[in-house]
C-alpha cells in the first residue's frame, strides 16, 4: 500500500471567497478547479 501525500487544508476565509466568486459568476466551477488545483469532489453545486 503506498502513502498518501499531504492533505491540503483551506481555511474558511478562502472558502467563503471561492463559492463567492462561483457563484457571482467572476469564476466557473471548471475555471476554479484548475487554477486552485482542487478535486471536482470539493467543489459540488
Amino acid at each position: 500500500m503506498s502513502a498518501r501525500g499531504p492533505y491540503q487544508r483551506h481555511g474558511s476565509q478562502f472558502k467563503i471567497q471561492l463559492c463567492t466568486d462561483i457563484r457571482i459568476g467572476k469564476l466557473g466551477r471548471r475555471e476554479a478547479l484548475k487554477i486552485y488545483n482542487l478535486s471536482a469532489k470539493l467543489v459540488q453545486m
